[in-house]
């Protein structure tokens, strides 16, 4: 997509004015975000990690979706309860959710897709092909944004034939574009209006508050030993 550079750099400026990391789980863009967001200037301080969950049980084992999602009569991979599943496992193990732990960040956001780029599982409806989940979850004032899209109609344009580029493998690669920028575009939008609503702090005011307590606690200590 002609735009991603300039709503990745929108994104992680946003990011970095709040002070809020970023983590990725991806299953159909297959890494595309987090390479995205990586290969911006300054992005490796934000950029914490990120997943590539393709499979079901990488899905359950790695993230923890819970199986009552992925099993059959369930929402399945590619829903929104996959995505938001998806979102808040990778948060949970890179610490964020723990308002306890003593990491650096206690603040931050994920980006996820999920979704059927091409061919379908046995079983699917052939109008959910195309379908695509992008979601972000965010902590502070915890909250989620899923949207759906479908990239059913889109398509590169013909490869010439000197790049033996097949059709089918360079429609995917644009489908994955698509799911990538939207994603980010997602995460961008959501990250904005945190930072107008004033609902995400950045990690300087909260430093400041705990610089503060530490003096309090100090200057009482002094007192209480004199």
């Amino acid at each position: 997509m002609s735009n991603a550079p300039s709503v990745v750099s929108r994104l992680l400026h946003t990011l970095e004015r709040l002070s809020l990391p970023v983590v990725t789980a991806e299953s159909c863009t297959g890494g595309a975000l987090a390479s995205a967001l990586t290969g911006r200037p300054g992005a490796p301080g934000l950029c914490l990690g990120g997943v590539t969950s393709y499979s079901p049980l990488f899905k359950r084992a790695v993230l923890g979706v819970p199986a009552s999602i992925i099993r059959p009569g369930g929402p399945g991979e590619v829903s929104a309860e996959c995505a938001r599943a998806m979102a808040r496992g990778v948060l949970e193990r890179s610490g964020l959710l723990d308002r306890h732990s003593h990491n650096e960040f206690k603040y931050g956001d994920c980006c996820t897709t999920t979704g059927f780029l091409d061919q379908l599982p046995d079983g699917e409806p052939t109008a959910r092909r195309g379908e695509v989940w992008i979601g972000c979850y965010w902590v502070y004032h915890e909250g989620t944004r899923i949207e759906r899209l479908n990239v059913d109609g889109v398509h590169a344009p013909p490869p010439h034939e000197q790049h033996c580029v097949d059709q089918a493998d360079a429609d995917r690669h644009e489908r994955k574009e698509t799911g990538r920028g939207a994603g980010i575009g997602n995460c961008a939008e959501v990250a904005q209006e945190l930072e107008q609503s004033g609902k995400a702090p950045s990690l300087t005011k909260v430093d400041k508050e705990n610089e503060t307590v530490h003096a309090e606690k100090e200057a009482q200590s002094l007192t209480g030993s004199a």
